[in-house]
C-alpha cells in the first residue's frame, strides 16, 4: 500500500484552487469513505481532523477567550462602546422590561431599527434578559456575548476545515481569536455582537446543503434565516447568497425539513404578529417608513469596511481626543512613533492576506461567467466562500444604505476564511513564505500585545478623563451615591433638563453621555423593585456641568468626570 501523501496525512481538502497554486492537478481520483472519486466534491469531516490539529484548535480558543475575558475584566465597562452607549442601555431596559412581563418588551427587540420602530421581535431581548437572569446582572449579556464570540471561532474553523482544509482553517481561527475589533465586538452589549455566531452557525448549515442531496440542513438554514433579524437587519441579505450557492450547487432539497425550519422560524415571530395586531401594526409601519429613499455615499465604504477587523483598527477610534489618541500610543507602544510602525506592519499584514485571497479566489472562479455550475464543482470551497462573501456586500452597496463595520459582523467566517487560506496559500510557497509567514506572525503578535494593554489603558482614561462616560461602572456609582445620600427609604430623582438644554451641537457627542444616568436611576428600580417602607417624596438631584459647582458646595453629592450631582432642596409638602 502506497504512503499517503502529506496533505492526506494533514486532512487538506484537495482544492485545486487551494492546494495547487499553480492549477489544478491532473491527477483528481480520490476515494474518501465511499464518497465520489472527483476530489472537488470530497467533503472533510471533523473526524479526519488530525489529532494534533484539534490541539492546536485547543489553544488558539483558549487564546481567544483568554483575550476577551481579559478584556470584559479590564475594560471600564463592559457595556461601553463608543456611539452605542445608548443601544446598550436600552437592550438593559428592556431586559428587565421582559422580565417584569411589560407587553411591549414581549414583541420588540432593541435598540431602534430607526427613529420609529425597534427591532421586529423579542429575540434580542429574550437574550438580555436571560443574561442578567443568569447572572443577575447585565454584566451576564456581557458574558454570554462573549461566548457567542468564543463559539464563533470554533464555528469558523469547521466552515474553513470542511470547505478549505486544515492550514486555512487554523489561520482563520487564529486570525479571528487576535482581531482586535472583534475582540471588542465580543465584550460589548450591542446587539450585532452576536452575529459573528449566528453568521457562523447559517453558513455552516449552508455549506452542508450544498455538499449532499436532501441534506437536512437545510431547515437550519430556513430557521437562522428568519431569526437573525431579531437581533440585527443586516442579515436580510444573507437570503440572496444562499439562493445562488444552493443553484450553483445543483443539489436536491430536503423540502420537508425546510418546511420545518422556515415554520419554526416563522413561530419566533408570533409574539410579534400578535403585538403589532394590539398595536395597530405601528411598528411595521415605522419600519417601512422611517428612513429615507436617498442613496447614502457611505454605502461605497461596503467593500473596504470587513477590512477594518484586518488590520489592527488602532486609530481615534479607542479615543475622544487627540491628546487621549497619543497617550494610548505611548502606553501601547511606547511613542507615536511606535504606534506608526505598528500601523505599517498591520498595513503590510492585511495587504499580504489581501492579495493571496484576491490570487486564490479570481485563480477559483476562472470561467465562472462561462459555466457558473461547473466553476463551482471543479472548486467548490473558495468558490463558495467568496460568493457568500461578496453577494451580501453587493445586496449592501444596491441598497445604498450607510455601512459600517458592524454590518460585516455576521460574514466573519468567510473573510477570515479566505485569509486563512491566503496565509496557508502563502506559506505553501518556499519564497513567499520566507516572508509572509514572519510578517503574519508578528502582526498577530501585535495585536495580542495591544488587546492586552488597550483596555487597560481605556480604562485608565475614562476614569480620569474630565467627561462623564456611561459605562454601566460609572452609571452604577453614580446611583449607589446618589441611594447612599438619599437613604434606603427614599427614592431617588434625577433632572437633567437644563444640563440637556444647553448643551451645544459641538458637545453633544462627548457630553451627552450624562443623560443615561437617569435612565438608568428608572431602570434600577424597574429591576429592584422600589425601596420598601420608602417616605412619600423622592429625594430630587440636579445633573450640572461640573465646572457650573464648586466642589466645596455642602448641597454637591456627585463631583467627577467632569459633571456635578446637587441636590434640590425639599420642597413644602
Amino acid at each position: 500500500m502506497n504512503a499517503p501523501s502529506e496533505q492526506a496525512r494533514l486532512g487538506e481538502n484537495p482544492d485545486p484552487a487551494f492546494a495547487h497554486p499553480a492549477g489544478p492537478p491532473k491527477q483528481t481520483q480520490t476515494k474518501v469513505d465511499g464518497s465520489r472519486s472527483t476530489v472537488a466534491s470530497r467533503q472533510i469531516s471533523p473526524d479526519h481532523v488530525p489529532r494534533l490539529c484539534w490541539w492546536w484548535l485547543a489553544l488558539i480558543l483558549a487564546l481567544g477567550l483568554g483575550l476577551r475575558v481579559d478584556a470584559l475584566r479590564q475594560e471600564t465597562d463592559f457595556g461601553f462602546n463608543l456611539g452605542a452607549q445608548s443601544d446598550s442601555m436600552e437592550a438593559y431596559e428592556v431586559a428587565v422590561s421582559l422580565l417584569k412581563g411589560e407587553p411591549r418588551a414581549q414583541y420588540l427587540g432593541q435598540p431602534n431599527f430607526n427613529i420609529h420602530s425597534k427591532l421586529p421581535g423579542p429575540l434580542w431581548a429574550a437574550f438580555c434578559a436571560a443574561g442578567l437572569k443568569l447572572f443577575g446582572t447585565i454584566r451576564g449579556a456581557a458574558m454570554l456575548v462573549l461566548l457567542t464570540g468564543t463559539g464563533a471561532i470554533f464555528l469558523t474553523f469547521l466552515l474553513v476545515v470542511r470547505a478549505i482544509g486544515v492550514r486555512a482553517a487554523l489561520w482563520a481561527a487564529l486570525l479571528q481569536a487576535t482581531s482586535p475589533l472583534a475582540v471588542h465586538y465580543s465584550i460589548i452589549v450591542f446587539n450585532p455582537s452576536v452575529m459573528p455566531f449566528l453568521g457562523g452557525l447559517f453558513l455552516l448549515a449552508l455549506w452542508r446543503v450544498t455538499q449532499r442531496d436532501d441534506s437536512p440542513a437545510i431547515g437550519w438554514v430556513g430557521f437562522l434565516l428568519l431569526i437573525m433579524p431579531q437581533f440585527h437587519f443586516s442579515s436580510v441579505v444573507l437570503a440572496p447568497a444562499a439562493v445562488v450557492v444552493w443553484w450553483l450547487s445543483k443539489r436536491r432539497l430536503n423540502w420537508a425539513w425546510l418546511s420545518f425550519g422556515l415554520i419554526a422560524g416563522i413561530i419566533c415571530y408570533g409574539p410579534y404578529v400578535y403585538g403589532e395586531i394590539m398595536h395597530h401594526w405601528q411598528n411595521t409601519v415605522g419600519m417601512t417608513a422611517g428612513s429615507p429613499g436617498r442613496y447614502s455615499t457611505t454605502a461605497l465604504k461596503v467593500f473596504i469596511a470587513p477590512l477594518a477587523f484586518l488590520y489592527n483598527d488602532w486609530s481615534p477610534r479607542w479615543a475622544y481626543t487627540a491628546d487621549e489618541y497619543r497617550e494610548i500610543c505611548r502606553a501601547c507602544f511606547g511613542s507615536l512613533g511606535g504606534a506608526m510602525a505598528a500601523n505599517i506592519l498591520a498595513a503590510i499584514a492585511v495587504s499580504a492576506v489581501l492579495a493571496g485571497a484576491v490570487a486564490l479566489g479570481v485563480r477559483a472562479m476562472r470561467g465562472f461567467w462561462r459555466s457558473p455550475r461547473e466553476t463551482f464543482a471543479r472548486s467548490p470551497g473558495v468558490t463558495f466562500l467568496v460568493v457568500v462573501m461578496l453577494m451580501p456586500l453587493a445586496c449592501a452597496f444596491l441598497v445604498g444604505q450607510p455601512f459600517h463595520p458592524r454590518y460585516a459582523l455576521m460574514l466573519l467566517a468567510p473573510l477570515f476564511g479566505l485569509s486563512g487560506a491566503a496565509v496557508a496559500t502563502w506559506n505553501a510557497q518556499p519564497r513567499a513564505g520566507r516572508f509572509v509567514g514572519p510578517i503574519i506572525c508578528a502582526a498577530v503578535a501585535a495585536n495580542i500585545w495591544f488587546i492586552l494593554r488597550i483596555y487597560r489603558v481605556q480604562d485608565a482614561l475614562i476614569e480620569t478623563t474630565p467627561r462623564f462616560v456611561p459605562s454601566f461602572r460609572h452609571l452604577d456609582r453614580v446611583y449607589q451615591t446618589l441611594q447612599s445620600h438619599a437613604g434606603d427609604n427614599r427614592m431617588v430623582e434625577l433632572r437633567d433638563d437644563d444640563y440637556i438644554r444647553n448643551l451645544s451641537p459641538q458637545e453633544a457627542h462627548s457630553l451627552a453621555g450624562a443623560e443615561l444616568i437617569r435612565r438608568y436611576i428608572i431602570v434600577r428600580y424597574r429591576e429592584m423593585g422600589e425601596p420598601t417602607n420608602q417616605e412619600t417624596r423622592p429625594s430630587r438631584y440636579i445633573l450640572h456641568r461640573g465646572s457650573e459647582v464648586e466642589a466645596g458646595n455642602p448641597s454637591v453629592v456627585y463631583h467627577r468626570n467632569g459633571i456635578a450631582i446637587v441636590a434640590a432642596p425639599l420642597e413644602p409638602p
